[in-house]
C-alpha cells in the first residue's frame, strides 16, 4: 500500500512538472502573439476624427477624405492597427504559402480577387516562435478574433481601393474548405490557426464589399484543397 501511495506521489510530480515545463515552454516560444494579444485588450486606441474610418457607423459620402492612404497590394484593418501586405500565391502548396507568408498575407490562389465578384480569401499568421527572425509578419493575424461586426477592412490593389464590412467569425475544423468556396456577392474570407500557437482549429472572419458598392467582374474558380493550410 505505501508502494502504491509513493507511485502515486511521483506520477502527481512528474505530471505537475511536465505540465510547467511545457506551459512555459508554450509562453516562451509563443511571447510574441500572446503579447499582442494582451496589448490588444490593455491600450484602447484614441477617437480622433482624422483617423481612418474604421467601421460602417463612421463611414459617409462626405467623409472620403478620410479614406486610407495606403500602397498598392495592402490589407489594412484600422480596428485592430493591423497594415500588411498582400501576397499572391500561384498555387494551393503549403510550402508556398509558407514562404510567402514570411513577407505579409497571402490570397490563396483561384479564389476572387479583392474587389471582385466572388469569395476572395486572404490568410495570415497568428503566431511565430520567438526565435524565428524571418517571420516578420508572424503574429498579424494575432488579434483577429477582435474584429466585431461592421467594422471595415480596406484593401487596395491596382484595381482600386475596397473596403469589406464584417460580417460573421466562426471556428472551424482544417477539414473545413468549404470557407473558400465561390460566392454570388462580393466577399472577403480572412483566416488564420486558432487557438494563438497551436494549428488546431481555423479563425475565419467573413465580410461583404462595402465600398465601392459595385463590384468588379470575377473568373474564380473553387481551390481544390483537401484541408485548410497548417500556417499558424
Amino acid at each position: 500500500m505505501i508502494k502504491i501511495v509513493q507511485v502515486l506521489k511521483f506520477l502527481l510530480r512528474f505530471a505537475f512538472s511536465f505540465i510547467l515545463v511545457f506551459s512555459l515552454l508554450f509562453l516562451i516560444g509563443n511571447a510574441p502573439a500572446l503579447g499582442k494579444k494582451i496589448k490588444s485588450r490593455v491600450i484602447k486606441k484614441p477617437a480622433n476624427a482624422f483617423l481612418p474610418i474604421v467601421n460602417t457607423q463612421t463611414f459617409s459620402e462626405s467623409n472620403t477624405a478620410f479614406l486610407p492612404n495606403i500602397a498598392k497590394d495592402t490589407l489594412f484593418i484600422p480596428a485592430l492597427g493591423i497594415k500588411a501586405p498582400i501576397l499572391y500565391s500561384d498555387s494551393a502548396d503549403e510550402a508556398e504559402l509558407l514562404s510567402l507568408l514570411k513577407e505579409g498575407v497571402v490570397h490563396i490562389a483561384d479564389t476572387a480577387l479583392p474587389g471582385s465578384i466572388g469569395n476572395a480569401v486572404i490568410v495570415g499568421h497568428s503566431s511565430a516562435y520567438v526565435w524565428d527572425r524571418s517571420q516578420k509578419y508572424g503574429t498579424v493575424f494575432a488579434t483577429l478574433d477582435r474584429l466585431k461586426e461592421n467594422d471595415l477592412i480596406w484593401i487596395r490593389t491596382s484595381e482600386g481601393l475596397f473596403a469589406y464590412s464584417v460580417v460573421n467569425k466562426i471556428i472551424v475544423k482544417p477539414s473545413a474548405v468549404e470557407i473558400l468556396s465561390p460566392t454570388k456577392d462580393a466577399t472577403l474570407t480572412l483566416f488564420t490557426c486558432y487557438p494563438v500557437g497551436t494549428t488546431k482549429n481555423r479563425l475565419v472572419v467573413q465580410a461583404k464589399l462595402f465600398y465601392p458598392e459595385k463590384p468588379l467582374p470575377s473568373f474564380a474558380e473553387k481551390p481544390s484543397l483537401p484541408s485548410l493550410p497548417r500556417i499558424r
